[in-house]
């Protein structure tokens, strides 16, 4: 089941969601302006990764409330700062919950689920620093993006500029591709890593038949 739909189906959750996205509206109604990126959505995102979470987790068998909730919230941060919004995320997360009376008689999932998001941008730390919920959620934050999705964020972006033209897409798109490399090396998990391969590979044949098509050889 997507955790979407678990979302969907639980008031509780469905409140965080929808507390969430009002967070994110004006850094959203940003890139809508073109001010950031115009054609992307925080809140977007945040949806992505709740199911890249749930693609990971239905091998690694992390905790669901943890996951859910952390993912939830992981990026709410970024409507006060873009740097330290891990640790605003956190504490709007406990706002939240205070405020809601959540969780009130399990402080220990309490900070479980706090910790889970306070650290997700922390990748590079070393998996026995880590809890599984953190390395599930840190993958799923990488994951998101550096598929065919990134193919289609470089090609959006490429488009911005005042000149473009199919190669110098080319050129940009085989360029991230390779970047992406280093974030596959940050993954933790060895769902994550089998995603990876899988979405270098399809990314790799494609920018190898876009260089075919456009006589590049």
């Amino acid at each position: 089941m997507k955790y979407i739909d678990i979302i969907n189906s639980n008031e509780t959750k469905r409140q965080m969601m929808a507390y969430v996205q009002q967070k994110l509206l004006p850094i959203d109604k940003l890139t809508k302006s073109g001010k950031y990126f115009e054609f992307r959505s925080r809140f977007g995102h945040t949806r992505r990764v709740l199911e890249w979470v749930n693609r990971i987790n239905a091998t690694e068998k992390g905790d669901e409330e943890i996951l859910i909730v952390s993912a939830i919230f992981h990026d709410v941060g970024y409507f006060a700062t873009t740097e330290e919004h891990a640790v605003y995320s956190e504490l709007l997360f406990r706002e939240y919950i205070t405020s809601h009376c959540l969780y009130s008689g399990d402080p220990d999932l309490v900070e479980k689920i706090a910790l889970t998001i306070a650290s997700h941008s922390d990748k590079e730390r070393s998996n026995n620093t880590l809890t599984k919920e953190q390395m599930i959620l840190m993958d799923a934050d990488i994951l998101d993006e550096i598929g065919a999705m990134q193919v289609l964020w470089t090609c959006f972006l490429e488009a911005e500029n005042e000149h473009f033209d199919y190669e110098s897409a080319y050129n940009h798109i085989r360029k991230s591709i390779e970047e992406n490399q280093e974030d596959f090396q940050l993954l933790h998990t060895e769902q994550g890593k089998r995603f990876a391969a899988d979405m270098n590979e399809y990314n790799r044949n494609f920018i190898e038949g876009l260089k075919f098509e456009l006589g590049l050889e």
